[in-house]
Parts: structure tokens; C-alpha cells; sequence
């Protein structure tokens, strides 16, 4: 688990893989992710929530949690 501090959800823990990308000199895929039904992927997905709702100016409509 690799934490993570978000200025609007507050600490996030989530799992890190990486993944060697062949027929590159090294290039890898890292994929961060949290476990299911955590309260770790429900800030995610508030956060994708709120990045699908970034209007043209570029400011997101997102308030900070709760915590």
C-alpha cells in the first residue's frame, strides 16, 4: 500500500503494480488502485466523479470531504 495525501479527500491507500511493458528498453506500466468496498475507493471515485465534472475554465466541482 502506498500512501497518498489529496488536497481534497485527505489520505488515500492504495496498491501499486507495475507492469514491464515488453519490446521496451525498461518502460513500465504502474497502476495504482484501491481494494474494493474500502473507504479508500469511494474517495476515488469521487474524484473521478468530480473530474468528469470539470467545466471549460477548468475548475472542478468538487468539495473537500468530510473527514
Amino acid at each position: 500500500m502506498v500512501p497518498f495525501n489529496h488536497p481534497q479527500v485527505g489520505e488515500l491507500r492504495l496498491n501499486r503494480e507495475k507492469l514491464l511493458i515488453s519490446g521496451t528498453d525498461g518502460i513500465m506500466l504502474v497502476v495504482y488502485h484501491p481494494d474494493p468496498g474500502t473507504p479508500d475507493a469511494d474517495k476515488l471515485a469521487l474524484l473521478g466523479a468530480a473530474s468528469a465534472g470539470v467545466s471549460a475554465g477548468g475548475r472542478q466541482a468538487v468539495r473537500k470531504v468530510a473527514q
